[in-house]
């Protein structure tokens, strides 16, 4: 499950865990305990815990999140905590080899199209036909529709898992640690579906150990670093308990600059401004569309009169406290003599701020005006 707080997360996990007769998968729930994950948030002793860092996964990780990930565990040594560092060598060819989704995300999706959705679409095929996918997962979707099972494949696979496991295991037995940990993604994320390098999910999902993903940083321009924590077979609530007073002191965790202002417990209407900017004999004229809840600044403009007067830019700026209206441009909407422009802009943090502050301007540049430009504020 994905929670914004580890508090939700063992509220969640306490409702779903235990044995579910529907699914076999849950059978060894039969012979354990309940776990209680929200009574065990507050159980550990840090001064008792040694964590292990796997240095052959940060020694590939971006230096931001190899400097966050080092900081986490600055914090955890100081509060009492044992750090050691382990190399893994042999890990790399034992995930290759125990990757069991290609084999299994057909049929798996299939039965469940068949058990929960529309009888209008049945399978995989049909959903790759008809398009009902995002362009992201095109080339997964396109493989896993041509897969031919390959038993002997997929028993080597299963096997692989076993000796992963073990592997790992092992690992956690020869330091004497409670929890492995490494970059849930070795690089910081990339925009909404563009290929994520770095995801190193494969070492939970492969050995079927447990893991949580924890937040611990942003980077400067705010995207998000989580590391990892990998612990024994069933010791998932201990792993929540691990990471719970990281998160109570230090409130990793903050909503993205374009989570829009709940005004009584309603998302903000999109606002339509009209805009006309006029310098020299230079005319503009045409609508803004500021819509906070997709963080999106629309434009639509037009150049109105028909002077021959020569218009060489149109840009937008932030009033600053260094330079003042003479700050660096932060977005171009006209090019040399363009007559008709129409974008959506996806704001910064700075730009939002900017906006919400009236410290947005427009600067036409352009034949006879101000070498500085003609300022306007946006509205």
């Amino acid at each position: 499950p994905l929670a914004r707080s580890l508090d939700d997360l063992a509220i969640v996990l306490d409702v779903v865990s235990g044995f579910d007769p529907a699914d076999p998968a849950t059978a060894v729930m039969q012979e354990q305990p309940v776990p209680h994950f929200r009574q065990q948030l507050d159980s550990l002793d840090i001064n008792e815990l040694r964590l292990g860092v796997l240095t052959d996964y940060m020694e590939q990780a971006d230096p931001l999140v190899r400097r966050m990930i080092n900081d986490t565990m600055d914090w955890y040594r100081e509060q009492g905590a044992e750090i050691v560092d382990i190399a893994t060598p042999g890990l790399a060819g034992l995930i290759t080899r125990s990757g069991v989704l290609g084999h299994e995300f057909r049929s798996d999706l299939n039965q469940y199209l068949a058990a929960f959705l529309s009888e209008d679409i049945l399978n995989l095929g049909e959903v790759v036909d008809l398009g009902l996918y995002h362009q992201a997962v095109h080339g997964a979707l396109s493989r896993s529709r041509a897969v031919i099972r390959n038993e002997e494949s997929y028993e080597s696979a299963l096997a692989g898992r076993v000796e992963l496991r073990g592997a790992v295991e092992a690992l956690m037995e020869g330091h004497q640690v409670d929890a492995l940990v490494y970059p849930t993604i070795s690089e910081l994320p990339v925009f909404t579906g563009e290929p994520q390098p770095g995801n190193n999910c494969s070492l939970s999902a492969n050995s079927g150990l447990p893991a949580l993903a924890m937040p611990v940083g942003f980077s400067s321009a705010g995207l998000p670093v989580g590391m990892e924590l990998l612990g024994r077979f069933m010791a998932d609530a201990e792993l929540l308990a691990i990471a719970h007073p990281f998160e109570s002191t230090r409130n990793p965790r903050r909503a993205p600059v374009s989570t829009p202002r709940l005004v009584n417990g309603v998302a903000p209407v999109s606002l339509t401004k009209n805009v006309f900017l006029s310098a020299g004999e230079i005319e503009i004229s045409g609508q803004l569309l500021i819509d906070e809840a997709r963080n999106l600044f629309s434009y639509t403009l037009e150049r109105v009169d028909n002077s021959a007067q020569s218009l060489y830019a149109l840009t937008v700026v932030i009033d600053g406290e260094a330079f003042g209206l003479n700050d660096p441009v932060v977005l171009n909407l006209f090019g040399p003599d363009g007559r008709s422009t129409a974008a959506d802009y996806y704001m910064s943090p700075e730009f939002r701020v900017a906006l919400a502050e009236g410290r947005l301007y427009f600067k036409l540049f352009g034949e006879g005006l101000p070498l500085s430009g003609y300022a306007q504020a946006v509205p």
